[in-house]
């Protein structure tokens, strides 16, 4: 954790496919530096021995609200930090029925306003994201905008980081 930023920490796996042990990862650092964590599993697909919120993602309206209503219920728990383990499906869970451009702006702010909430909890957190979350930029390559934006708002915006255990 960071002495500047206590509540935040982000993971990011360098080779972030499935099955590579990101979720197994962020459950054995909590487990390491004596911390109690809650899973919000958005992809159902953490097998780790954390406990894991159930929660019903049905629709843009209800996925967001079920997450804000989630962390303000954390918020009042004994849990002192939240692990959101399918960051990148997040956010395209949250595009709504808008026309045209619309439903990004809609998905940004929501995005945001679920950020806001992780903060207002007092609560570590730890974002996992698949490998596709990387930032690459380069003559043959370049990540797509949401790649960019989810980067650029969780890194800078939210005084994230990875840390020296990677």
């Amino acid at each position: 954790r960071s002495t500047l930023f206590p509540y935040t920490t982000l993971f990011r796996s360098r080779s972030g496919n499935d099955g590579t042990g990101k979720s197994t990862f962020a459950s054995e650092y909590c487990k390491e530096h004596g911390l109690n964590p809650i899973v919000i599993d958005i992809d159902d697909t953490n097998y780790t021995d954390s406990d894991i919120l159930d929660l019903t993602f049905t629709n843009d309206i209800k996925t967001f609200n079920a997450i804000k209503e989630a962390i303000q219920h954390i918020g009042k728990s004994d849990y002192d930090t939240i692990i959101l383990d399918g960051v990148s499906s997040l956010i395209e869970m949250l595009v709504s029925k808008d026309p045209g451009i619309k439903k990004y702006e809609v998905r940004n702010d929501r995005f945001k306003q679920i950020l806001k909430a992780i903060r207002a909890s007092g609560k570590n957190i730890i974002f996992i994201g698949q490998a596709d979350m990387k930032v690459v930029c380069n003559d043959d390559y370049q990540s797509n905008k949401l790649i960019i934006k989810v980067n650029s708002i969780v890194n800078e915006k939210y005084h994230c980081f990875i840390d020296a255990d990677g």
